[in-house]
């Protein structure tokens, strides 16, 4: 996924993919940075919507309140 998303930085799929594997591998930081990369990079709304939520999730469990409310 790092490749796809080197080779097109707006691939927003490749993004919320890579996020996704960053999960679950405990890179919980990585994996927002994916996110918010997801949300700037795509260009359809339903997407959004669903990046913002993960990326808050995310936020949440790292802590970081204020963020995730904002993403939510």
């Amino acid at each position: 996924m790092k490749l796809a998303v080197q080779n097109d930085p707006n691939y927003d799929s490749a993004w919320n993919v890579l996020g996704l594997c960053q999960e679950k591998t405990n890179q919980l930081s990585e994996a927002a940075e994916s996110f918010n990369s997801a949300i700037t990079s795509t260009k359809k709304r339903t997407r959004k919507g669903s990046y913002y939520y993960r990326l808050g999730n995310f936020q949440l469990k790292l802590k970081k309140l204020n963020d995730a409310e904002a993403s939510f």
